[in-house]
């Protein structure tokens, strides 16, 4: 991942979608947001550089809404497992240098990883088990997992 410069887009915006594009919103990131619900879309319009109802399964409908330009992307899609896969097959597709996944269970994590993301997380899963390491240890505000690694730092 480059610089501070970077463009994220985010597909999917769903609880954990908004969240991302919030907390990057106010981090003072350029962001691109997409959902095929506008509903959805219209929740984001205020709080992101771009919202757009688009179908992230289109790779006609993705380069509509610039997500060329993006320098990071994030597959929010919560169930719809085809639509995850589909979509980030086509930001590889589109070249865009740094892809993350969300996925649902571990054969959907390995499917992501073999058409093209970068990194793949387990929302619930990962929030819990940060939980837990906090409850374990109340004086570790912040920290991050050392790659390949057991430990927190």
């Amino acid at each position: 991942m480059k610089d501070e410069k970077n463009v994220y887009l985010v597909i999917g915006l769903g609880r954990f979608g908004q969240a991302i594009c919030r907390t990057l919103a106010e981090k003072g990131k350029q962001v691109i947001a997409i959902d095929r619900t506008r509903q959805l879309v219209e929740e984001m319009a205020e709080v992101v550089d771009l919202a757009a109802q688009a179908d992230a399964t289109d790779s006609d409908a993705l380069t509509k809404v610039g997500a060329k330009t993006a320098d990071i992307a994030i597959v929010a899609i919560g169930s719809n497992i085809e639509a995850s896969i589909l979509a980030t097959t086509i930001l590889q597709d589109l070249q865009i240098p740094y892809v993350i996944a969300r996925a649902e269970n571990y054969t959907h994590a390995r499917v992501l990883a073999r058409v093209g993301a970068n990194k793949v997380v387990f929302p619930e899963r990962d929030m819990g088990e940060r939980l837990a390491t906090l409850l374990i240890h109340p004086w570790m505000s912040h920290f991050v997992q050392v790659p390949g690694s057991l430990f927190h730092v």
